[in-house]
């Protein structure tokens, strides 16, 4: 996408020099250009500036004999014959894109070059050589500047859309690649206000830069999971429906991680769940029999051994209590960089909840299907009745 919007805009000035092609000015535009202006030129060929003033059939140079000519068009030319004597000198004017205008001589060869005309009655240009409002009225007003205007957007679009959008959380704003280079502890800090304000999309960002800073899948994992284990399990699961995506191909070698942690392993299996919820109704079929085969991965290890009694999760543990703490400021400075749970083994009637809760868990994301976004078809409706 870069490479496109480089071509199309090195590109630009070819096209702007395509749509600089001179032409001759008509009679009417020459009459309509010089009858009653102030112009300023030069003359190419004898080598000094002048000023005129013309009126509707005579016009005056300004020099220091004062001589005086009178002009009129004939045809597609101006002629000009100086003080009533001589021979009438016609000539044509030639101008383009960039509004600059010159008189030529056999078509070709040019003897006067134009670089200023001003109404004499209104002090209003008329034309000035290169003015940027004649460039643009002319390219808009011509297929060439159509063709120009239109690849000049594609290639802006294309430039905006690829660059890196910020990072957002906290009233502060990062690319990826300044966030990465931040120290770990403020990037783990800007992942807790990202969760606190409920940034679940934000917090799998900041998971990415986590994953180029850390240089490990379990490294960041664990840096993760040191904010994110500390979430009430709703917004745990909630969050994990976001962040997956970026371990979503790596759902074996998570679970050899977290093994041991019931309540881990059980909320990343509810997470998967969340995910395969999320892209249920898409065009992302193969995402949801990923994320929903991890999830039943994860759930499945919770499962007790058949035969052996399965406890009920009551009133008081269907749903484990909400943490107090607040992951916002410099609290993430408290926060230990070891994922809560792994390798200290957890109380017996906490793991049993989680043992029940996961298999009903499993039951409902087992029978979970994929269901394409329905097709929106035009109505249509006909009648055929019998004639009378």
């Amino acid at each position: 996408m870069r490479c496109l919007s480089l071509v199309l805009f090195l590109l630009l000035p070819l096209l702007l020099s395509g749509c600089m092609d001179s032409r001759a000015l008509s009679g009417p535009e020459i009459r309509n250009l010089l009858g009653g202006a102030k112009v300023e030129g030069r003359h190419e060929i004898r080598g000094y500036s002048f000023v005129r003033e013309y009126d509707e059939t005579t016009f005056t140079q300004i020099r220091p004999d004062g001589a005086q000519a009178t002009w009129r068009v004939t045809g597609n030319q101006v002629c000009i014959q100086w003080n009533g004597k001589g021979r009438n000198l016609c000539r044509s004017i030639r101008t383009n894109d960039r509004g600059d205008y010159w008189k030529v001589r056999g078509g070709t060869k040019t003897v006067v070059t134009y670089t200023r005309i001003v109404d004499k009655a209104t002090g209003v240009d008329r034309a000035v050589s290169g003015s940027p409002p004649v460039i643009l009225m002319r390219l808009v007003f011509s297929p060439m500047g159509w063709f120009v205007l239109i690849a000049s957007t594609i290639a802006y679009l294309v430039w905006k859309g690829s660059r890196p959008i910020p990072i957002v959380a906290g009233g502060q704003s990062y690319l990826p690649e300044e966030l990465g280079v931040l120290p770990v502890k403020q990037v783990d800090a800007f992942m807790a206000t990202a969760l606190a304000e409920d940034g679940f999309e934000t917090a799998y960002r900041v998971f990415e830069v986590m994953l180029a800073q850390s240089g490990t899948f379990t490294r960041s994992w664990e840096r993760m999971w040191s904010v994110v284990g500390l979430l009430a399990d709703e917004d745990a699961v909630r969050a994990l429906a976001q962040i997956l995506q970026a371990s979503i191909l790596f759902p074996k070698s998570l679970l050899e991680t977290v093994s041991g942690d019931d309540r881990t392993v059980y909320l990343i299996g509810k997470g998967y769940g969340a995910r395969a919820e999320l892209l249920r109704r898409t065009h992302d079929a193969t995402g949801f029999t990923t994320a929903r085969e991890s999830s039943m991965l994860f759930l499945d290890t919770l499962r007790p051994i058949p035969g052996a009694p399965v406890p009920e999760p009551t009133e008081a543990t269907a749903e484990p209590a909400p943490t107090d703490q607040k992951l916002v400021g410099d609290a993430v400075d408290e926060i230990s960089l070891v994922s809560p749970g792994i390798g200290k083994g957890q109380p017996e009637a906490a793991s049993g909840r989680y043992q029940a809760l996961a298999n009903s868990a499993y039951e409902t994301i087992m029978y979970l299907k994929h269901e394409p976004p329905p097709v929106v078809r035009s109505s249509s409706s006909s009648y055929s009745g019998g004639g009378g």
